[in-house]
């Protein structure tokens, strides 16, 4: 039964998909032009750029992390999980403020797109690094340390077992990437996403310019999953080991970890600095204070509707041993926002269904697939053995309360925290669904950094982080509890 209704959640996911082909039927499957198809090879080449740094950069940062102490590391994974959390639109904020103060004349373009990009992404790029770096097997890495120098450790053993994660890191950074339009498009840079997106706001056919997309998201979604069905059926529990690594190998990667984290640091103060006064803060909450309320109220259905759709999938990803339930769990992940937005504003009109429950039906499709691996990962990393002797000693409703809940709070805590700050910060998809005279947090934001109001996106960015931060809390909580 269990199996079951994972595979009807898994297929509800593709819901978008399915909608847009029977709106469209062959009509959404147009040949994109000689122009579409140079932009998105441009976007994918641009995509495998961000992706290499983040991966590289991210497992340094892993190797760094794996070496501290546990309050130098609680500290770092804070702002990993921290800045992970954070959504484009507010790391786009103090990136661009600080660009116009240090090369007014050179803010806008490629490279300050690349390197916000970059620094965006290599946070969740860093965790996968992290996962995996404590997911070794330790008679493994033992063996290697008898390998004659550190650097043949490294390369012959480490580095080897660690191929699947470093083509996970690279794979979602580049299809986040590769789909984001949001830090793009405040920066200038053309890209493929921005450029669906304008045809399809324009009456275009969504199919068509959303299909190649969809085949890349699907490839990147094979290479996490496999990563990923791996990880939560390696033998060893995840903890922190001494790795062989090379001096130089060390000190590379101590610079790495204080040029991120004093980067990160500097962002939060950035955004204070931009503050003019407790008075202008005040106003602006003030005139944000609608739109924050028609936030919450969208972010906490989507909370409730995410989790129990990420409780009916995750059973599934846990039990199977194949990558493929969890390549087609992650797709919808890295569908266009576009897509999904127009579609289910189409559907909301066929069905009627208005107030809060379409955007938030349009945002699980988006938040559901990382809400069901994380919450399976969490599962199959614990111990097992307190659950099988409670199946054994307590009743059905004694264990669920006294074992089962207080196992699965931290998971379903840290997918909540996930859903609200994914929620709140996303622009594409509320671009769409929100209906006219309604706004959010996220695009009055958007509007703002469009229109060179500094002040009031500062303090909005401000509100977005408290809720990230609060993500963060929650995860290093867990890992000091582990």
């Amino acid at each position: 039964m269990n199996r079951v209704v994972g595979w009807i959640g898994i297929a509800l996911l593709w819901l978008p998909v399915a909608a847009g082909f029977g709106f469209e039927g062959s009509a959404g499957l147009a040949m994109l032009s000689a122009r579409q198809l140079g932009l998105l090879a441009n976007s994918v080449v641009y995509a495998c750029l961000v992706g290499v740094v983040c991966s590289f950069v991210g497992f340094l940062i892993a190797f760094c992390v794996n070496h501290l102490s546990p309050k130098q590391r609680r500290i770092v994974l804070i702002l990993l999980v921290g800045t992970a959390a954070l959504p484009s639109i507010v790391i786009s904020t103090p990136s661009l403020i600080l660009l116009l103060r240090l090369m007014p004349n050179h803010s806008q373009g490629l490279l300050p797109a690349l390197i916000v990009q970059a620094f965006a992404f290599t946070p969740i790029s860093a965790l996968i690094a992290v996962l995996s770096v404590s997911a070794l097997p330790r008679d493994q890495v033992n063996a290697a340390m008898l390998l004659p120098s550190p650097s043949k450790a490294l390369f012959r053993a480490v580095l080897p077992m660690l191929r699947p994660g470093m083509a996970a890191a690279f794979g979602l950074a580049s299809l986040l990437s590769v789909i984001d339009f949001t830090i793009t498009s405040i920066f200038n840079w053309n890209t493929y996403s921005l450029e669906a997106f304008t045809d399809i706001s324009a009456g275009q056919p969504v199919m068509g310019a959303s299909l190649p997309l969809l085949m890349l998201g699907l490839i990147g979604s094979i290479v996490c999953g496999r990563w990923m069905s791996r990880l939560v059926w390696t033998e060893s529990s995840l903890g922190f080991q001494v790795l062989p690594l090379p001096i130089w190998v060390q000190r590379i990667s101590i610079a790495a970890t204080v040029v991120f984290s004093v980067t990160a640091a500097g962002m939060f103060l950035g955004l204070l600095s931009s503050v003019e006064s407790l008075h202008a803060a005040s106003t602006s909450l003030t005139n944000a204070s609608g739109d924050a309320l028609s936030s919450l109220k969208i972010n906490l259905a989507t909370c409730a509707i995410s989790l129990i759709w990420a409780l009916a999938i995750a059973p599934l990803l846990l039990r199977s041993r194949s990558w493929v339930p969890w390549a087609l769990t992650l797709a919808p992940f890295s569908f266009l926002p576009t897509l999904v937005g127009i579609v289910f504003a189409q559907l909301g009109v066929r069905l009627g269904i208005f107030g809060v429950w379409l955007p938030a039906l349009a945002l699980s499709v988006r938040i559901v697939p990382i809400a069901s691996v994380l919450i399976a990962i969490w599962f199959g990393q614990i111990d097992r053995s307190a659950i099988e002797s409670a199946r054994v000693s307590l009743s059905v409703a004694v264990r669920t309360v006294r074992v089962y809940l207080p196992i699965a709070l931290p998971a379903l805590a840290m997918a909540a925290c996930l859903s609200f700050i994914s929620g709140l910060g996303d622009v594409g998809t509320m671009l769409l669904v929100v209906q006219p005279g309604q706004s959010t947090l996220s695009l009055r934001l958007y509007n703002y950094l469009h229109y060179g109001s500094a002040p009031d996106s500062t303090v909005i960015s401000f509100i977005i982080m408290c809720f990230a931060m609060s993500l963060a809390l929650v995860f290093t909580a867990r890992r000091q509890a582990a």
